[in-house]
């Protein structure tokens, strides 16, 4: 299952990924991590839980 969790740690934004990054729900992906640079500067993706990323998710990102 795919998802996207967001919290804060010491001043920085972290998005964790899992699942699948595909075309699918790319835009969603690209929708956090935009939302993350507008609140704070220091932004950080953690893509441990991601078992396939395609060129649309690299894109995102």
């Amino acid at each position: 299952m795919n998802g996207i969790e967001q919290e804060t740690v010491e001043g920085r934004t972290l998005i964790r990924l899992s699942g699948e990054v595909d075309l699918s729900w790319s835009q969603q992906v690209r929708d956090a991590v935009l939302g993350a640079l507008a609140r704070s500067r220091r932004v950080g993706v953690v893509l441990s839980e991601v078992s396939y990323i395609d060129s649309s998710g690299i894109a995102a990102l």
